[in-house]
């Protein structure tokens, strides 16, 4: 979920999926022209805090009608890492 307040934009992610009670907030979001930039925060949830600890996924995400393709490096994983590629389908108001 994406939500404006006047000039800045922010938000909130659930998941994983297997529990969508948890809420990850968004951080740092930017859009230009059809591309958000942001990170979601992982404070104590996420496969990989229990590994890890806390992190951050590092989002760009560029918007088309009614797509949005993510590109996600999570803060952990070393220079170089392939991102995970993801798509998602719904209305996305505003756009």
């Amino acid at each position: 979920m994406f939500r404006q307040a006047g000039t800045k934009l922010f938000g909130l992610v659930c998941g994983p999926c297997d529990d969508t009670n948890i809420m990850a907030p968004l951080e740092g979001v930017t859009l230009e022209g059809s591309t958000l930039k942001f990170s979601i925060v992982h404070e104590a949830n996420g496969r990989a805090f229990y590994d890890k600890g806390p992190f951050t996924n590092e989002v760009t995400a560029t918007v088309s009608h009614n797509e949005m393709h993510l590109s996600v490096i999570p803060s952990y994983e070393p220079a170089g890492f392939t991102p995970v590629e993801m798509n998602l389908l719904g209305p996305i108001k505003g756009f």
